[in-house]
Formats: structure tokens, C-alpha cells, sequence
């Protein structure tokens, strides 16, 4: 079995597992006290577009209670594309006022294996200037605004390789 291939198969349990657990719990959020807490603030860093995983760990936070997703950022690639699965994905699913952030384009992944037409045919007649949500073209400055911003600790996911991550961290290293 491929890496790929066993990746989707465990973000498929977890989604399961999460849906099953919010079926038990609803929307209530516990602590490790067992006293009732509040989502944990959290940006998705993601290469979404390539292979379906990233999908699927969007569609896991998503469903998760625990998590209160205030930011989806793009990552090494072709931003564009990216933003547009991003963007189609959230608002498909009920969440389409989600901030999302387009990272820096990349030469080299235009000329990649393939993997970015995958899914192409699904947003090829999607405009990203119909999405409801904020649009940030500077995705490693929105990073930095919503952890700057926030009065409680931010978690940044990233599921993709790091770019536009490291662009927020030389913006302002004070967000580590």
C-alpha cells in the first residue's frame, strides 16, 4: 500500500471517529478537567490540490468541535488553484465566510508529476472572486494578523511543505 494511499485511509477513520464522537458530544468541548473549554483557535497551512489528503484533513478539522478554524492558508504551488479548491471546498460545506490566504507562487510546481490537475475539473469554471469570505493575496501577512490579533494562543497546522509559514515567520518571528 502507497504512503499516499495509507494517509487517506487514516484521515478517513479519523473522520469517522470525530463524527461519531461529535454524534455522542455535539458541539461541547471538554478540557482534560472535564470543565467545559472553548475551540482552540486554529490556521490550516495546506497543499491542497495534489493528492486528496489534504482534503480529508480539512473535512476532519472542520468537523471537529474542538478546533475553530480561522484561517486556511495555501501552500508551495500554484496559489490560484489552490485558493479556488479552498475556497469551492469551504463554502460547499457551510463554511464560506472562513478567511483564506493565497501563498507564494512556485516555478517548479507547475512542471510537477501531474498532481495539480487532479483536481482541476472540479473549480475549473470557479471564480474565486464569488467566494463570500476574505480573500487575503498575502497569505503569510494574514498569518501574521490573526495570531497577532487573537487573545489566545494560535495553532498553526500545516500539512504541506512550509512556505508560506516560513514568509509569516520572517514577517515576524514573534509568532513561534
Amino acid at each position: 500500500m502507497s504512503f499516499t494511499r495509507r494517509k487517506v485511509l487514516t484521515a478517513s477513520a479519523l473522520t469517522a471517529g470525530a463524527c461519531a464522537i461529535r454524534g455522542l458530544f455535539g458541539n461541547t468541548v471538554f478540557g482534560a478537567d472535564g470543565a467545559k473549554t472553548s475551540p482552540r483557535p486554529v490556521i490550516l497551512a495546506t497543499d491542497i490540490g495534489g493528492d486528496i489528503d489534504d482534503t480529508w484533513a480539512l473535512a476532519l478539522l472542520l468537523k471537529s468541535p474542538e478546533l475553530d478554524l480561522k484561517l486556511a492558508v495555501t501552500d508551495y504551488g500554484v496559489p490560484l488553484y489552490r485558493g479556488k479548491i479552498l475556497a469551492k471546498f469551504l463554502q460547499t460545506t457551510g463554511h464560506g465566510q472562513t478567511p483564506i490566504g493565497l501563498g507564494p507562487e512556485y516555478d517548479d510546481a507547475k512542471h510537477s508529476d501531474g498532481a495539480l490537475a487532479r483536481q482541476a475539473p472540479w473549480v475549473k469554471d470557479y471564480d474565486l472572486e464569488q467566494y463570500k469570505g476574505p480573500v487575503h493575496h498575502d497569505g503569510a501577512k494574514a498569518i501574521v494578523e490573526v495570531i497577532m490579533r487573537s487573545p489566545q494562543r494560535v495553532t498553526v497546522i500545516s500539512i504541506g511543505p512550509p512556505p508560506t509559514v516560513a514568509a509569516a515567520l520572517a514577517i515576524e518571528p514573534r509568532i513561534a
